[in-house]
């Protein structure tokens, strides 16, 4: 088995490369250190049994980098190892076509292990990071897609589900967990609905979304 790493930090993908080329399966491990320079690889190569990659690379990121992927129709499995803790960024790579998420925190047995679930063909998430994964799905059950009254609004998904939070008498700390999300991104997106809907308060905003039949 043939393995391409993407990780910008030499060090990390050094060492990332010798707990690979310990599993047996692992034949040899290529580190590119950008996703262009990934890209520039794999037009050239196609021999590549999986990819490992890291989401935040300058340039194009990792998201930007699974998304290309996608459009050429790669067939080659893809696993993230980074030291994100955004769940939304986790799902969105799985969303993408990962086979799993391994955080940089591991240790080198950890690492392993993940990998050789994943080598074996089976997908891998810690165990914290499926459980939040499978709330956020659970609540889109609850707050399905926005209806056209919303939208008009200009009103994004995100900034809806903060609204319906907000009507419900949330603090900001209970909605940034309940949506994964950092307090600041929960206050960036109440203020963006006291503008969409000219509220100057909390109070107003939800009086206002009531009275033009926003909530449910």
């Amino acid at each position: 088995m043939q393995i391409l790493v993407i990780d910008d930090h030499q060090l990390f993908a050094d060492g990332l490369r010798l707990v690979l080329e310990d599993i047996a399966e692992v034949t040899s491990c290529t580190v590119a250190l950008s996703g262009e320079a990934a890209l520039a690889i794999l037009d050239e190569e196609t021999k590549y049994d999986l990819i490992v990659v890291d989401l935040h690379l300058p340039g194009i990121d990792g998201t930007s980098l699974l998304r290309s992927l996608e459009a050429r129709q790669s067939s080659i499995p893809l696993v993230v190892i980074s030291a994100t803790d955004s769940v939304e960024e986790i799902k969105g790579a799985l969303d993408l076509g990962a086979r799993g998420f391994i955080p940089k925190s591991f240790d080198r047995a950890e690492i392993q292990a993940a990998l050789k679930t994943i080598v074996a063909g089976e997908r891998f998430l810690p165990a914290d990071i499926a459980e939040k994964i499978k709330r956020i799905e659970q609540s889109k059950i609850s707050f399905p897609d926005m209806p056209e009254r919303v939208t008009s609004l200009g009103i994004t998904k995100r900034q809806y589900d903060v609204l319906t939070y907000v009507a419900k008498g949330y603090s900001n700390k209970q909605i940034a967990n309940s949506l994964y999300l950092t307090e600041h991104t929960i206050k960036v997106h109440i203020k963006a609905l006291f503008k969409s809907l000219q509220a100057s308060n909390r109070t107003q905003l939800v009086q206002i979304a009531e009275s033009k039949n926003l909530l449910r």
